[in-house]
């Protein structure tokens, strides 16, 4: 297409933020400074108390970023050098680094057509696992509660389970078979998540008071709850800070009418793409949070640069397993995972946002039908 595009879809942009959102933003700004605790303090403890009342856990810390999060979420379970824990071959390689920064071993795991972990291709014997860390894909959950009778069924009782709900901003159903020592929820709450700050955030949520401690305590050099100078353990830097948890404390108010808007938005995909050569991972489902809207498509990338060239903005979540990228990395021998490989070789994120228009999304969708009908991004 030659000339100017008639629209740009950015895939996700702030530019759309409403007003009164972005004067909030500036009402928390001047807060903090009139506050003036800028590490630590009451908005911190206001935040971790309202996600844990949003997700339904009796415990919520702050840290500084997703990564952070999954790595204490793993200190505070005890997992350690030599312990396997199962988790998604294609996922951010973040969740994978993760379980290799506390010396474990990441055990890849192939996943369903959903691209959610599918546990019945579990590659070891069940009983030798020490932890499992299902991702939860693109505003999908995955089945806990399958998790944890497969486990049982191999007479590993005291395997632990640390959710990656970093693409699934919503309540959250800890297993009430699991003592709240071995089931820990981590979220990444970075900008573009359902629910982001203004900047880097994670938070770990538990029903353990001893968890709650440990994490606490780590991830503030170690220091008692009551004196800085006094040090209980080893620990790291890695703390909310005053002004995102006031950030994250106005979005949360946003969050469920932007999770509506987003099913809203991929509503108008679904019923404009039904029937064309695109496939969806899954059907249109009511408990998606939509972090992401995928489809699968012949000749994906073709069709990425296609509809650059009118002004649409796409994604790809993820063009590399994380499990060949750390086999790599690591000099170790790569294992295939074939549903895994096709749906990175197929899949396209459409844009998405809670402040997107609904006539782009039409746009976007009937630009990619009329694409995919008449061949024309070959």
């Amino acid at each position: 297409m030659k000339g100017k595009c008639p629209k740009f879809v950015p895939m996700f942009s702030f530019t759309d933020v409403p007003e009164h959102v972005r004067q909030e933003w500036k009402n928390d700004f001047v807060a903090a400074i009139n506050d003036g605790f800028f590490i630590g303090g009451g908005s911190v403890q206001q935040f971790e108390k309202e996600w844990a009342n949003f997700i339904g856990s009796s415990f919520s810390c702050g840290v500084g970023n997703g990564f952070d999060a999954l790595v204490l979420a793993l200190k505070a379970l005890d997992i350690k050098k030599g312990d396997r824990v199962l988790v998604p071959a294609h996922t951010f390689i973040a969740t994978w680094f993760a379980i290799d920064y506390v010396g474990a071993i990441p055990v890849g795991i192939d996943v369903d057509e959903a691209g959610l972990m599918d546990i019945k291709r579990c590659p070891v014997k069940a009983s030798t696992i020490s932890a499992i860390l299902p991702v939860h894909m693109h505003g999908r959950k995955v089945d806990i509660e399958s998790l944890v009778e497969f486990m049982k069924g191999a007479r590993n009782r005291h395997f632990k389970i640390i959710e990656d709900s970093s693409q699934y901003h919503k309540r959250m159903q800890f297993v009430t078979s699991l003592t709240g020592r071995r089931h820990l929820v981590v979220h990444s709450l970075y900008p573009t998540k359902n629910l982001g700050a203004l900047g880097d955030a994670g938070i770990v949520s538990m029903n353990s008071i001893e968890i709650e401690r440990f994490v606490k305590t780590y991830r503030n050099y170690g220091a008692s709850a009551t004196n800085k100078y006094l040090h209980r353990g080893f620990g790291v830097n890695t703390r909310l800070d005053s002004l995102q948890a006031r950030f994250l404390s106005t979005n949360l108010r946003h969050l469920e009418e932007g999770d509506d808007h987003r099913r809203k938005i991929a509503k108008i995909y679904y019923n404009i793409l039904e029937g064309s050569e695109c496939r969806f991972l899954h059907s249109y489902d009511s408990d998606s949070t939509y972090h992401h809207f995928v489809i699968r498509v012949r000749g994906r990338d073709q069709l990425k640069r296609y509809l650059q060239t009118q002004g649409i903005q796409t994604d790809i979540h993820y063009p590399n397993l994380a499990a060949h990228e750390y086999s790599k990395l690591r000099g170790v021998k790569q294992i295939r995972y074939p549903r895994a490989e096709q749906l990175a070789k197929e899949m396209l994120s459409l844009p998405i946002s809670p402040w997107m228009k609904f006539e782009d999304a039409v746009y976007v969708a009937e630009v990619i039908r009329r694409g995919v009908t008449s061949r024309q991004f070959l």
